[in-house]
């Protein structure tokens, strides 16, 4: 009888694990991270790396627009609290180089133009700074980074199943 019993409650148990949650609220950590999580939003992160057709194709329109929709169905989901991509810094270098102008916030709309954007963007940064972290080598394939909030694993899992297709 007690067999049974344990087999018709085992089949109830459901994983989802939140280590953070393991900790009192007195311990350090627990304290970092919720700390963390009410002004950043998020501790955990989920990195994508989407790649282009080819060398050098990350300057593709279609590709960075394809990017864009991307993050842009990313941060509407509500266990998103930040995404960042190197999207968002084509659309600002776009913006800066019309006068700050906020009509022209969006990408460049040609392959030439984001590549010149892209090459202004890297020797403007300071030594030992550049864009590995984000951009693989050969130009074909970028990260987005994705900060999400503290969640359990069935949440989390959900989240990046869903981001897959």
């Amino acid at each position: 009888m007690l067999v049974l019993i344990g087999a018709a409650l085992a089949s109830r148990n459901v994983l989802n694990d939140n280590c953070i949650q393991y900790f009192s609220y007195n311990i350090p950590v627990r304290v970092a991270t919720d700390l963390l999580e009410r002004r950043i939003g998020g501790s955990d992160f989920i990195e994508y790396s989407l790649p282009a057709k080819g060398p050098g194709a990350i300057a593709d329109p279609e590709y960075l627009q394809r990017l864009e929709q991307f993050a842009q169905w990313l941060r509407q989901q509500q266990e998103v609290a930040h995404v960042y991509t190197v999207s968002d810094i084509f659309k600002r270098l776009n913006r800066n180089m019309h006068n700050d102008d906020d009509a022209w916030y969006r990408l460049p709309e040609s392959r030439e133009l984001a590549a010149q954007y892209l090459l202004l963007y890297e020797m403007s940064l300071p030594l030992g700074l550049d864009l590995n972290n984000q951009i693989n080598v050969d130009k074909s394939s970028t990260r987005i980074i994705v900060t999400v909030k503290n969640l359990g694993t069935r949440v989390f899992r959900g989240l990046d199943q869903r981001a897959q297709q």
